[in-house]
């Protein structure tokens, strides 16, 4: 069990329920089998999303979380180490979403980020005037989609 209240779905990933938590700000790793847990990262701030799990060029796992603390956290999905982070320039409720080697991330500022999956680092932003989006953001064949504020559903090739 968390000490706060789950707001994001659990992810399973190699025997491990991968799992945000409210008001404790803590990501959790718990086995699958026993439901102990195997590590726990603390964000500054409350998280909604629902992490995601990528895997870099070279075989680091990592696992993406977001946190209303404007942050996007890399964190080693063995250890629990924080591997990188990334400031937005607003809160985020949105869950990341990966696209081969990078993250996408929708902020409340009205910025849809693509990061690095391997370093954190931006790769680009798109920003059209939207207000901000609590959205995740969906990946299409040709396009990525995310919904904001406004009432729109922004699509961006």
């Amino acid at each position: 069990n968390t000490t706060g209240r789950v707001k994001g779905s659990p992810v399973f990933n190699a025997n491990q329920i991968l799992v945000g938590s409210f008001e404790d700000k803590c990501v959790y790793a718990l086995d699958a089998s026993t439901g102990n847990e195997v590590w726990r990262f603390t964000a500054q701030d409350f998280i909604f999303s629902s992490p995601a799990v990528a895997i870099t060029e070279d075989g680091v796992e990592t696992v993406i979380v977001t946190s209303s603390d404007s942050f996007v956290y890399g964190i080693s999905r063995q250890s629990g180490h924080m591997l990188w982070k990334f400031k937005t320039g607003s809160y985020i409720d949105a869950s990341p979403a990966i696209n081969g080697g990078q993250v996408i991330v929708a902020s409340d500022d009205g910025v849809l980020y693509v990061l690095d999956v391997a370093t954190g680092k931006l790769v680009s932003t798109f920003s059209d005037g939207m207000a901000g989006s609590e959205s995740s953001a969906a990946i299409g064949l040709d396009g990525i989609f995310v919904g904001s504020s406004d009432g729109g559903v922004r699509k961006i090739v």
